[in-house]
């Protein structure tokens, strides 16, 4: 099985920036009602939190830091409990 072209990245990073790259598999996804849900944050205030993770729809927003923070700990705690992969 060829892996995938970001993994040999990862590894190229690794080697340069020991301490810059983590990668972990989530042990559960994020449901929102009956929808699976992708999201990010970019800093204190910005998300984007793709809804119909087939099509990509999305939303997000540039000044909402009351959602980031929710988003943040969010992350927090599934990274917290996530598997830690070797790279």
């Amino acid at each position: 099985k060829k892996e995938p072209p970001i993994f040999v990245m990862f590894r190229l990073l690794k080697k340069v920036r020991p301490d810059s790259i983590e990668l972990r598999e989530m042990n559960s996804s994020v449901i929102d009602g009956d929808n699976e849900i992708h999201f990010l944050t970019g800093d204190d205030s910005m998300y984007r939190l793709e809804n119909n993770t087939e099509t990509f729809s999305a939303t997000g927003n540039f000044n909402d830091p009351s959602t980031v923070g929710k988003l943040n700990e969010l992350f927090d705690s599934m990274f917290s409990t996530a598997t830690k992969l070797a790279i």
